[in-house]
């Protein structure tokens, strides 16, 4: 469709060759373009051209809402307008490009797209938007340095509202808790704290939560409970409630009562199902299996894990698919069903290798050795 469009415009010339279409450059400026040849000013006009021609494709394939247009058509859009130095249209589809690059886990792309939004001078609440994109990808990433340096260039455009700052050193604190490097983190809690000060503000509880899980990761048993009680009595949301419930259930588990914790995980799984928040949905169940697993209850703890997988592949949520297919293998290993885990194991191997994740690699690598050991298959 884009080389007919092209085509059309006199830019490209198609001819037939073994009854094969080909494709070439008709206009001397797009052949120069395609063999890099082209430079200054030509080279933007020719970038504008090609991107109103295939502006132009996108409107009669589909309609004038980029959100229905293909992926690929997006990020060429993004980067024809921005080679052609049209800021404003570039930013309408830069952004979108961007967002769609990271939910494909495409993440590099996606940073230099946001990174060229920026250069187009965006107003300050778009720039606003596009710095807490750039933090949580880093975040994702489990670069807290990056995160920190994006989220503290968004401080200076939320107008010294406290509960925005509060919210940035929250999410800074959040990043390092995820690196394990607990001593920044409590100290961006800290900050936090000081900017909400006496607000009854839902960040209150998400804070109690994060110190929560600081507590949980230096073993402190009985301070997270104590912090996730204190939470519960002042969680509102839906979303504060099954949280609360969830880490409490955690930390039940942790402590040695997978009764208690049961308790805790089934009223979590019950609140997210009435939210029909299915990505919270399939974490409660991943607890709820580890629970079942403890208490023994095997074949209950695998009805589990099947319904999480059947919703993570209809979620088309890789990343959290290997994460269930991790749990059904450790499951089936634990029942003596080595050959089984195995199988399963290589299944989260091969889907954790597309989205380049290393280290869970390494670590399923090791158990498949290890369930190798056991059924004597020493050559695997």
């Amino acid at each position: 469709m884009i080389l007919l469009n092209l085509t059309n415009a006199g830019l490209v010339r198609s001819f037939l060759y073994r009854d094969v279409p080909h494709y070439e450059p008709q206009n001397d400026l797009v052949r120069q373009y395609a063999s890099a040849e082209l430079t200054g000013e030509d080279k933007k006009t020719l970038s504008r051209k090609l991107a109103e021609a295939l502006e132009a494709t996108c409107r009669k394939t589909w309609d004038e809402d980029p959100s229905a247009w293909d992926n690929s058509y997006l990020v060429q859009l993004a980067s024809l307008y921005f080679k052609a130095g049209v800021g404003v249209k570039a930013r309408r589809y830069l952004v979108p490009a961007a967002n769609r690059l990271a939910a494909t886990y495409d993440f590099n792309q996606a940073r230099v797209f946001l990174k060229n939004a920026l250069r187009s001078k965006p107003a300050r609440n778009e720039r606003r938007e596009m710095l807490l994109k750039l933090g949580r990808i880093a975040d994702i990433e489990h670069n807290a340095r990056q995160a920190e340096e994006f989220y503290t260039q968004v401080l200076p455009l939320v107008e010294a509202k406290p509960e925005r700052e509060a919210d940035l050193m929250l999410r800074i604190g959040l990043a390092y808790q995820r690196v394990k490097d607990l001593d920044r983190a409590d100290d961006f809690f800290n900050r936090s704290e000081e900017f909400l000060k006496d607000s009854s503000s839902a960040l209150k509880c998400q804070l109690l939560a994060a110190r929560g899980w600081n507590a949980l990761d230096r073993g402190q048993l009985d301070e997270a409970q104590r912090l996730f009680q204190q939470n519960r009595k002042i969680a509102s949301s839906s979303y504060e409630q099954r949280s609360v419930q969830y880490d409490l259930a955690w930390t039940l588990f942790l402590k040695g009562n997978p009764s208690g914790a049961l308790e805790h995980a089934q009223k979590a799984l019950e609140l997210n199902e009435k939210a029909d928040n299915k990505g919270e949905i399939c974490r409660s169940i991943l607890l709820l299996v580890d629970i079942l697993k403890d208490l023994g209850k095997l074949k209950e703890a695998e009805d589990y894990v099947e319904r999480a997988l059947w919703l993570t592949r209809k979620m088309e949520y890789p990343i959290l698919t290997a994460g269930v297919l991790r749990q059904k293998a450790k499951l089936l290993s634990t029942a003596g069903r080595h050959r089984e885990a195995r199988c399963v194991a290589r299944q989260a191997i091969e889907l954790l290798g597309k989205l380049n994740d290393e280290y869970q690699v390494a670590l399923l690598r090791l158990f498949e050795a290890q369930r190798s050991r056991d059924l004597g298959d020493w050559e695997a």
